[in-house]
């Protein structure tokens, strides 16, 4: 499962906490034996106790922690402590993360991580508080959906042993034991004001097999001395001792086992009544994530911050919005503004979709100042009015046409990214607020004057999430418009800004662009195809994969990864050599070890009874890049250790414990590396994963090269041309820019726009172009693409080409290109006609261009 850079980053974050959590605890609980053997008291907001703050001011004391901006510039956070019922200090971070950037996701990662790496075990309950109805809906279809990236994430735990339960569902003491049991709850159902909390404080008679019997009193005392916090009915009061019943009650059965709360849009919360309550169930771990956690009070601890521009970096939002500002304009002029851009970007659409194989169906959202039925025909703008204005005046289909009030729900239950959905125009007041989730709104139209700052402000978020989480090869549709009548320019740019600070967005204020103004730094550029190449249907091959006689794009994870026998994977640890000076860590590719090495050098005295101990649910953690499967990692590295402690000492292999993960990770990342490539040769060979043209079935198949390539260059950057400076003859595309080529690729370039064997040869641009799929997880994007003249009749090869410098020569990445490309190379020599379009007979030659020998293996490939 791959993350985002940015979600990686949180969740090692994560981790380290919880490592730095696990030690403190475990010191924390062994002093507070020792206080109540002596009959002591155990205070746990006292320092000495209080081990989650302990572990923050470790992560704050290493710079580690985002900061806050404070009166007097940038702080350390300090760490807002929260107790149960049964007042031990409840271990409570967030996740700060903007909307659109996997929050959910998140969530279903960390309990892995807080469930295995913290709380060492695989069951368990998650309690999963949620702050709305939608987001409520949201949640809970996509964890009850064993397809869903999220539910998948969270399989991964227990090896699919989950049991996704709502409020009224029953649940008993063996499904903890035996599952991870998630119940989604609203965040209203825990306010004991509310009419909902009734329903988890009433008893239920679902939760007996967690309670003593009722009329047992001795054994009800004896649970209420341990949980004090029980909601109890008073019986009889006696001297000797009062006769109590403890509720059977949903509210009591989460006292009593001490779940992990997640709480979704985290912001919600900080009620007194909701804190009081979360905390009240006693929980042994709360999570939050919110995109815009209360800066102004600190009531959260957040742990990671992530800022827009990362979800920028990451193509996760529609940018740069695109702001048109219509002075003097009517309500009318900007509905016809929306819809003249909605009906552009929606053929671009179609045109992706044959293409990309990828539906989209842009929406616009369009904001309103009247929806009641008694409010029309008195000269505000109305729903009704707008949607008759669409139908009669631009003859949309009224199926295309929905008005979403708090009265009037024309979407219900409505799956809007559905190909048959037919939704396009969304005509709302305020009904589209936090929690409504629709990547496929593009345009924003706000046709009310006075109102248009406040709309700005609130609806700005609709429109930001791109579909899929990616881009697509036409710019247009990876854009957002916002269309609003008669604003000052610089205070609808500035309650944009402020709308997507709302949405912890913060960063992205020079992605607004009033229409017109131009960049000052970058520019986006169209290169089309020469006119000697316009229209000519250039298809190349993909690494496919067959399934019962289907074919579909090779999955490294499914197809390779899946087939592994992992049991079979092992480490020599006699060939390992511990010393009291280790080697420095060179090979290691996760930033998060230099942070642990740095926490070790300036541990102090209080942390000496610790650093003894060997982190095995760490260990295992640090592996999960190589093997996925966390209880082969754990199997490995038990077994490593067993026989290192035969022949060192414990503290020892403390001091050697990253320089051991080095070799560890190295060493199965070489094996997976080498089961990958016999899967993937074997595969290939039985005629399982082809590297072939195909006629039949999915057009998408092929990978058809584009007329036209979408780039962002920096502004002053000049047009590649010939070394003589005149222009380029033979590339397929008009102007290729300076910036994309190395001084190898620019003399390879040269040579190939010069060559008379050469019909037209293609810079590949990287992460939208052709590419290829191998045993490794990268994809490769070869340099150069070059289709050659064979023949008279016109046939022809295509040439792969990958520039390697000098000091690349030889790495692994070298020698993996070199072998896939060879293998390809011998698998590419028969292609077929892909349906009705004619394509002749090909090869496909590959050949890795060294930077000192590039001319002579070029010549003996072209034949000059």
């Amino acid at each position: 499962m791959e993350f985002k850079d940015y979600q990686q980053a949180a969740l090692e974050r994560l981790s380290l906490y919880l490592d730095i959590l696990k030690k403190k605890k475990k010191l924390a609980f062994t002093m507070a034996k020792i206080q109540k053997d002596e009959g002591m008291d155990v205070d746990w907001s006292d320092e000495e106790f209080n081990y989650p703050e302990k572990a923050w001011r470790r992560l704050n004391k290493e710079r580690i922690l985002p900061f806050i901006v404070t009166k007097e510039g940038e702080a350390t956070a300090d760490y807002r402590s929260r107790f149960s019922g049964l007042g031990d200090s409840i271990p409570n971070v967030c996740l700060k993360v903007p909307t659109g950037g996997g929050k959910t996701l998140l969530a279903a990662a960390a309990i892995e991580r807080i469930n295995v790496d913290f709380l060492e075990r695989g069951t368990g309950f998650v309690l999963w508080v949620v702050p709305s109805d939608a987001i409520y809906k949201q949640t809970l279809k996509a964890l009850s959906n064993r397809e869903h990236l999220y539910r998948q994430c969270l399989d991964r735990i227990t090896g699919g042993r989950i049991q996704i339960l709502q409020k009224l569902d029953s649940f008993n003491l063996n499904d903890i034991k035996d599952y991870l049991c998630i119940m989604v709850l609203m965040l209203q159902s825990s306010a004991r004001e509310s009419k909902e909390a009734l329903k988890v404080f009433k008893d239920s008679g679902k939760f007996t097999s967690f309670f003593p019997d009722p009329g047992n009193y001795e054994e009800n005392n004896k649970l209420r001395a341990t949980v004090p916090n029980l909601d109890i009915y008073d019986l009889l009061e006696t001297q000797a001792m009062p006769s109590i019943s403890i509720k059977q009650s949903l509210g009591n059965t989460l006292r009593l086992i001490r779940p992990i709360i997640i709480i979704d849009e985290g912001h919600r919360a900080y009620t007194e009544n909701a804190k009081e309550t979360l905390c009240g169930f006693n929980p042994c771990f709360m999570l939050e994530l919110s995109a815009t956690p209360n800066k102004k009070e600190h009531h959260s601890n957040v742990l990671v911050s992530v800022s827009g521009s990362e979800l920028k970096r990451e193509e996760m939002i529609k940018l740069p919005i695109n702001l048109y500002n219509l002075k003097n304009g009517t309500w009318k002029s900007a509905l016809s503004k929306g819809y003249e851009i909605l009906d552009k970007i929606s053929k671009t659409a179609e045109k992706i979709r044959t293409k990309e194989n990828t539906y989209i169906r842009p929406i616009m959202l369009v904001r309103v100042e009247r929806t009641g039925k008694d409010q029309r025909e008195r000269g505000f703008i109305h729903s009704e009015d707008v949607k008759d204005y669409l139908v009669n005046n631009f003859n949309v289909p009224p199926e295309e046409v929905r008005i979403k009030t708090s009265t009037k729900d024309e979407l219900g239950k409505e799956d809007l990214l559905s190909e048959y959905s037919k939704v396009r125009y969304i005509i709302t007041k305020d009904a589209l607020k936090e929690g409504w989730d629709c990547p496929f709104a593009s345009v924003l139209t706000i046709l009310s004057k006075t109102k248009a700052s406040t709309a700005l402000e609130q609806m700005i978020g609709r429109v930001l999430r791109q579909p899929y989480a990616k881009k697509t090869k036409e710019s247009s549709l990876n854009e957002s418009y916002v269309i609003c009548i008669d604003q000052e320019v610089n205070d609808a740019v500035s309650n944009i800004k402020k709308g997507l600070e709302k949405e912890g967005m913060d960063g992205l204020a020079g992605d607004i662009e009033t229409v017109g103004q131009d960049s000052t730094e970058i520019k986006k550029v169209v290169m089309k195809r020469r006119k000697q190449f316009k229209n000519l249907k250039i298809f190349l091959p993909k690494v496919l994969h067959k399934d019962n006689g289907h074919l579909r794009d090779l999955s490294y994870e499914r197809d390779l990864l899946y087939d592994i026998d992992w049991d079979k994977l092992s480490y020599d640890a006699d060939n390992i050599r511990l010393s009291d000076n280790p080697p420095d860590i060179t090979h290691s590719k996760i930033d998060i070890e230099k942070q642990l090495n740095l926490i070790a050098k300036h541990q102090g005295v209080e942390d000496s009874l610790e650093n003894l101990d060997i982190d095995f649910i760490f260990m295992c953690r640090r592996l999960s890049d190589v093997i996925p499967n966390p209880w082969q990692a754990s199997r490995i590295v038990e077994k490593t250790l067993r026989k290192l402690q035969k022949k060192y000492d414990r503290k020892m292999i403390y001091k050697n414990r990253f320089f051991i993960l080095d070799n560890l990770r190295l060493n199965l990342q070489e094996q997976v590396s080498q089961k990958t490539e016999k899967i993937f040769r074997k595969k290939i060979k039985n005629n399982l994963i082809l590297f072939k043209l195909v006629s039949a079935g999915d057009p998408n198949l092929n990978w058809e090269l584009a007329q036209d390539l979408n780039l962002n260059i920096v502004k002053n950057d000049r047009v590649f041309r010939r070394e003589d400076d005149r222009d380029l003859q033979l590339s397929l595309f008009n102007v290729p820019y300076q910036s994309h080529f190395n001084a190898t690729e620019k003399r390879v370039a040269w040579y190939l726009d010069e060559g008379t064997a050469i019909k037209w040869w293609h810079r590949v641009v990287e992460r939208q172009d052709w590419h290829l799929q191998g045993w490794q997880k990268n994809k490769v994007y070869p340099d150069f693409l070059a289709c050659v003249n064979t023949a008279q009749d016109g046939s022809h090869t295509f040439s792969v080409l990958e520039t390697k410098g000098k000091h690349l020569i030889g790495n692994e990445d070298t020698e993996y290109k070199k072998k896939l490309f060879q293998l390809l190379e011998e698998y590419s020599k028969v292609s077929i006609d892909a349906g009705t379009i004619e394509i002749k007979d090909q090869e496909m030659t590959f050949d890795l261009i060294l930077e000192e020998t590039w001319k002579t293996q070029l010549n003996e490939r072209f034949g000059n």
